[in-house]
């Protein structure tokens, strides 16, 4: 029985791929989705083979939560903030297959700050 349980909390989740969905706004992540993290972190890791980075709303989740692989590790970023624009480039995002100008430099806020 504790083996189902721990299988429940660690799920990974089929990939949103309904550009609508993919579009609609997100809001703020709380202390209460700290198992959408967990779920993203799975599924992320089951995709490192073709992804470097996730979305919460790639699981279904409507929460500002990414979480990106760099080298061996994965990580999550709860409600991040755009603080300054520079150059721009192109990235693929592939859920969609489309082409993404970016230009931001990202802060993530640490919890007490």
């Amino acid at each position: 029985m504790e083996k189902l349980e721990l299988e429940d909390k660690n799920m990974v989740k089929k990939i949103m791929r309904d550009p609508l969905f993919l579009a609609q706004k997100s809001t703020d992540a709380t202390e209460a989705d700290q198992q959408v993290i967990t779920d993203l972190l799975d599924t992320l890791r089951a995709n490192l083979d073709h992804c470097v980075g996730m979305a919460a709303n790639m699981i279904g989740v409507k929460k500002n939560i990414i979480v990106v692989a760099a080298g061996p590790f994965q990580f999550a970023m709860v409600n991040p903030v755009i603080t300054k624009k520079t150059g721009a480039f192109i990235i693929k995002v592939s859920t969609t297959g489309m082409l993404v100008p970016l230009k931001a430099d990202l802060r993530f806020p640490i919890s007490g700050q």
